[in-house]
Formats: C-alpha cells, sequence, structure tokens
C-alpha cells in the first residue's frame, strides 16, 4: 500500500524488544491502491515508485545495502530517510489524503441526510479522483492516524492554512488571487506528474 506507520515509534518499539538487532531495516513501498491482500499485488506493483527506508541509528549499513539489492530487481525508486523525516513526509503525502477522502465521502453522507437524496450519485470524476482511497482499510489507517498522530495535525494545519487563504480570496471576490493560488498548485502537480512519468 502507498503508506508507513509512524517509522520513529516503530523502530523505538523494536529497538526496546531486541536490543542489539542491528539487520532490522525498515520500509514501505508508495505503490498500491485502497485494496489489500496478495490479490492485490502485480508483477510490475514497484516499478518506477518510491520504496522508503528508514534504518535507525543501529541498523547496520550492510543490511541496508542488502535490502536495496533485493528491491532493485522490482524497479523501485529507492530512498532513505530519517524515521522522524519519513514520519513528517507522510503526514503531508500519504496520511492526510486519506484523511480527507475519509472526511470529505462522510461530509457527503451528512449532506444527503439533510437533503434528502444521495449525493454520491451525482459525483463525477473529480470526487471519484479524490476520494478513491477512502475504500482503503479503516484498521490499518485508525493505527496509522494514531501512531502519527503529531505530524498528521501538523499537516492537517498547513492545509487549513491554505484552504483559509482560498477561502478568504473567494470572499472577497479576488480573482487574481485565486487564480495565483490555483497556479501554483497547478505547477507543482504537473511537476509531480512528470516526476512519475520518469
Amino acid at each position: 500500500t502507498d503508506v508507513g506507520s509512524a517509522k520513529a515509534g516503530i523502530i523505538r518499539d523494536v529497538a526496546a524488544a531486541c536490543p542489539g538487532f542491528t539487520r532490522f531495516v525498515p520500509g514501505h513501498p508508495m505503490a498500491g491502491g485502497e485494496t489489500a491482500g496478495p490479490l492485490a499485488g502485480h508483477a510490475g506493483l514497484f516499478a518506477g515508485k518510491r520504496y522508503l527506508l528508514t534504518p535507525g541509528p543501529e541498523t547496520s549499513p550492510a543490511a541496508v545495502a542488502r535490502v536495496e539489492r533485493v528491491l532493485a530487481p522490482t524497479g523501485a525508486l529507492v530512498s532513505v530517510l530519517d524515521p522522524a523525516q519519513h514520519d513528517r513526509i507522510m503526514a503531508v503525502v500519504s496520511h492526510l489524503p486519506h484523511l480527507y477522502a475519509f472526511a470529505l465521502v462522510n461530509a457527503a453522507t451528512a449532506e444527503s441526510a439533510e437533503l434528502g437524496t444521495d449525493v454520491l450519485k451525482y459525483a463525477g470524476g473529480g470526487f471519484t479522483d479524490v476520494t478513491r482511497i477512502a475504500a482503503s482499510d479503516a484498521r490499518m489507517w485508525t493505527d496509522i492516524f494514531v501512531e502519527n498522530e503529531e505530524f498528521l495535525v501538523h499537516a492537517y494545519e498547513l492545509v487549513k492554512q491554505q484552504m483559509e487563504a482560498l477561502l478568504r480570496a473567494i470572499e472577497h471576490r479576488d480573482t487574481a488571487g485565486i487564480a495565483g493560488l490555483i497556479e501554483a498548485a497547478r505547477a507543482a502537480r504537473l511537476t509531480l506528474s512528470a516526476e512519475t512519468q520518469k
């Protein structure tokens, strides 16, 4: 799946349970989707996708190199991150999008109840694209949210600031401001699209 639970906490727990265990190399791919289990996999799943390794200070560099060699035939793009840096990054690019998708679908459900009609049947591509991951596993995401609470709250505050800036521009009918915020996001997203096609 395209997630990682708070690595700093996992590494701390393993170190406490297995002192001196230097061959533990935490990591996960940024691949997959909202489905889980062996049937969701396929041969090219990791090709061209990031695979994040988050070794702790006690992890043997030889063990990290061995994992990198094992991953090489999959075509994964291996990145090595500090565990805390990993957790902060994942809060923005993985955990927050899932939080938003769950909240957006629940908001649509609440609006359905208020209007007395199923608003989801009118959903177009934008809604379905943004909320695809709302079909993800509840138990797994509960654990991830709880484990990475600090950075998830931080990521939420960042998005809240951006939403408020956009809404202020809308309320003031500041079309230049609205367009500027949209264009900044568009340019960054196009860069992401180019990166994922490498």
